[in-house]
């Protein structure tokens, strides 16, 4: 079987599996576990795994690495944001395992809605699919790019600049950080960008989900913004595959993934800004206040910095 029908029919049995105990209980040892099995253990490849619940298996000279975020807005389904909810994973390929740190390229990304519709995003070697129709494969114009922002009539793609979003024709703003931090976000990352445009409506949802919705052409901006842990980069992944762009916090393209693990799992090595183009991209950029980022969430950005 083929990794990319292999993440989806195991997305399927996460979906089937896990989503009948939201919002009550957060199983997201389980779900990870459902990863774990359907992963690893393969005779057509060595694989790396690593969950965000703390599972880590290297086989030597692995082929792939799999970046398994079980359950991605748990915490946010307990607070009533169960739509929000996914089931992500992030493959490597050239993968380089040193110690506890691995380092390697990224050739596909998997997201599943657990809720809502059960919306299912799916990449691989630059080929991009939303629920099972390939969406964008090496076209040369960004215009050709399918997806608009939901109840509007404006493409992302065709968007160069905050200024020329009109009036009614609002696009979202988004990004994803633990209740506590919310209100630094906002400041730092989600009003700086409300400034630029009276038409920009913002929101603070769901990580992969968000990023991968960057892709689909249904919100400009998507931010991870905190550091966090790099089994969230699936909507990235998906995201830059349907032809939008991405840096880390500072502005760096560095599309090699590392992942280092350390007592409890993987350590917060992963930042990731995500734009409709690069023009978005460009702008949003200069407007965050990464500074104000930095003093709010120091301890995070200190790890950030010493393992990047």
């Amino acid at each position: 079987m083929m990794i990319k029908d292999l993440l989806r029919e195991t997305g399927k049995e996460v979906r089937e599996t896990v989503r009948e105990e939201l919002p009550a209980n957060k199983p997201d040892e389980e779900a990870e576990k459902i990863w774990e099995e359907a992963l690893t253990g393969n005779n057509e490849y060595k694989a790396a795994f690593v969950g965000e619940e703390g599972t880590y298996t290297v086989e030597k000279d692995p082929d792939y690495a799999f970046l398994v975020d079980p359950l991605d807005g748990t915490s946010g389904a307990v607070n009533g944001e169960f739509p929000w909810v996914t089931t992500g994973v992030t493959v490597l390929e050239d993968v380089e395992v040193n110690g506890e740190r691995l380092t390697g390229n990224p050739v596909g990304s998997y997201i599943r809605q657990i809720g809502g519709n059960g919306t299912e995003f799916l990449s691989w070697d630059g080929e991009a699919s939303i629920n099972g129709e390939v969406r964008f494969k090496e076209l040369d114009h960004q215009e050709d790019l399918p997806g608009t922002v939901e109840g509007t009539e404006i493409s992302p793609r065709t968007v160069e600049s905050f200024e020329d979003l009109e009036k009614d024709r609002k696009v979202i703003v988004s990004t994803y950080a633990a209740k506590a931090g919310r209100s630094d976000v906002r400041k730092n990352f989600i009003w700086p960008l409300e400034e630029l445009s009276e038409n920009v409506r913002s929101g603070l949802y769901g990580g992969s989900y968000t990023g991968a919705s960057v892709g689909w052409g249904k919100t400009l901006v998507a931010g991870e913004v905190k550091p966090t842990l790099p089994t969230e980069a699936a909507g990235e992944v998906f995201a830059k595959a349907m032809g939008a762009e991405a840096s880390d916090i500072y502005g760096e393209k560095n599309n090699r993934i590392t992942v280092e693990i350390g007592e409890k799992g993987p350590e917060r090595t992963y930042t990731a800004v995500v734009a409709a183009n690069e023009d978005i991209l460009d702008e949003a950029m200069e407007a965050v206040d990464v500074e104000g980022l930095e003093q709010a969430y120091v301890e995070e950005f200190e790890t950030y910095q010493n393992l990047r």
